[in-house]
């Protein structure tokens, strides 16, 4: 017994001991913790304080309020290669037009429409042509390319989801990913500035047909793209010999003038009854480049804004040219309706756009439907995207160089995107019976309004800052119009005022001067 009790007594002895070494080392170790702690911020705070600019650390924090870290980090990139640096996914600028305006609400003044009254969200593109465009949704997949910038299965996913949500997506200006086309419900092939897809089987296959004369990110620019930088099998695809470039043309072979325009739409209505739709980066010369479209004989004209997305384009190019998406939109749009071809040539935009609310503005702006790209590669891969995160981008899972692209499942992505579409169109359907409007074609820029002047001027649409006027002394004029005409009338009154005080002054300084 007496050995049991000295045996535990012993083993409670050394807990205890135990016990209190490490209750004594915790408070030693936060005593010295915090004196090191302190000791530090005396030093580094004393450093701050006292150190000349030309030494002291805050000349970093300084030199970088100046500058984003994009551009901090985009300057050591060309630092460090010395050569043309490319960025993926469009412009580091937002352009802010959309987001001031807001859409009316329709309550005593306006009806809302039930809810148990359907809302018409189809839409028909390139109306002229033998085969119109029909489809559910006026939300479009971009153009993406397989093998120059996505995978396989990424172009499976988004011709599959696109396909489930009745809508169109597009070939890009890469080869055909094999299974797409049978994946895909409608499909729209682009003839880009190189010299593949030129296949009069593929031209009778699709359902619209995009002649690609420049993108919003890159302009009409030309680029190669290396041997190294593309994947095993997009090298067998495209049947390179070692170390030989793709090469992405400034302008199509068949197309440097109007006329050589109007001889390839000629050529293409020979083989196909579906729409022609040419598609331009949005420029200075805007209509000239749309009229001339128009006289070649094209149904539909799409317009990538300078927030258009690219797998890989220089920063200057999506940065620093091209117009807005807004101010690309609002000239299209006018220069159809002004000039008789709203109607009979269709308008579709893209650049930036990635909500509903984005979509549903760009409608009532002009637009007969919208594209979109980054938010379509966003939504397929949004499931494993926890996978890569904090290590690597999402565009690892899509891309055709991508390091976890074999981990990625098209029928998941095809889901994810046919989610996304289909979420967004309920809520442009709420949106609409909002208005009080029956489709969304029925929307228009009667029911916008901005907190911005300049934006409201632009685009033709009321400045919320100002009261309607109601009954009979109710303007018909678009409220900007009218603003403009008071503003000019009060500077020509006060013109006038100044006149008449200076003549009174002469008029009345002899008078003074009798006295």
């Amino acid at each position: 017994m007496e050995q049991f009790l000295r045996r535990h007594l012993d083993k409670l002895g050394r807990a205890a001991g135990a016990a209190a070494a490490a209750y004594a080392g915790y408070h030693l170790l936060q005593l010295i913790g915090r004196w090191g702690i302190s000791a530090l911020t005396r030093s580094f705070t004393a450093r701050l304080l006292q150190d000349t600019y030309d030494e002291n650390l805050w000349e970093l924090v300084h030199a970088s309020s100046r500058v984003t870290p994009q551009i901090v980090l985009e300057n050591a990139l060309r630092a460090e290669s010395g050569h043309v640096i490319t960025r993926p996914l469009g412009s580091r600028r937002r352009y802010k037009e959309l987001d001031t305006i807001t859409f009316d609400i329709a309550q005593l003044a306006r009806e809302p429409r039930p809810s148990n009254l359907s809302v018409d969200t189809a839409v028909v593109l390139g109306p002229r042509a033998q085969a119109p465009l029909r489809l559910e949704i006026p939300i479009m997949v971009a153009g993406m390319g397989y093998g120059l910038a996505l995978s396989g299965p990424a172009k499976i996913a988004l011709a599959n989801g696109a396909r489930m949500a009745g809508t169109a997506s597009n070939s890009g200006e890469g080869l055909i990913a094999p299974g797409e086309l049978e994946a895909a419900g409608k499909y729209v092939l682009q003839i880009g500035r190189a010299c593949w897809n030129r296949e009069i089987s593929l031209i009778k296959r699709a359902d619209m047909i995009q002649i690609q004369l420049g993108q919003g990110a890159s302009g009409g620019s030309g680029h190669p793209i290396g041997y190294d930088d593309l994947n095993q099998l997009t090298r067998r695809a495209f049947k390179l010999r070692k170390n030989e470039q793709i090469i992405i043309h400034t302008q199509l072979p068949e197309i440097k003038n109007a006329k050589q325009l109007s001889a390839v739409v000629r050529s293409l209505r020979e083989l196909t009854p579906v729409p022609i739709d040419v598609k331009i980066g949005a420029g200075k010369f805007l209509e000239e480049d749309m009229q001339m479209a128009i006289d070649a004989g094209v149904d539909s004209i799409s317009i990538d804004g300078a927030q258009a997305g690219s797998h890989a384009a220089a920063p200057i190019l999506m940065d620093d040219f091209g117009l807005p998406t807004f101010h690309a939109l609002v000239r299209a749009a006018d220069f159809l309706e002004h000039n008789g071809y709203k109607g009979e040539i269709s308008l579709i935009i893209s650049g930036g756009l990635y909500t509903p609310g984005d979509f549903l503005k760009c409608l009532a702006l002009g637009a007969d439907a919208v594209a979109i790209g980054t938010a379509a590669l966003l939504a397929i891969s949004h499931t494993p995207v926890a996978q890569l995160l904090p290590w690597e981008p999402p565009t690892q899972l899509v891309y055709a160089t991508g390091k976890h692209k074999d981990s990625f499942c098209p029928k998941q992505g095809a889901t994810d995107l046919y989610h996304f579409l289909m979420s967004c169109v309920d809520e442009m359907i709420l949106g609409t019976r909002t208005l009080g409007k029956q489709s969304l074609a029925a929307i228009d820029r009667n029911d916008l309004m901005s907190y911005d002047p300049q934006v409201a001027q632009t685009a033709g649409i009321d400045y919320m800052g100002t009261p309607q006027t109601i009954g009979r002394g109710a303007s018909l004029q678009p409220e900007w119009l009218r603003r403009e005409h008071e503003r000019a009338h009060e500077a020509a009154i006060e013109l006038v005022k100044r006149r008449f005080a200076c003549v009174n002054l002469l008029d009345t300084a002899p008078a003074k001067q009798s006295l």
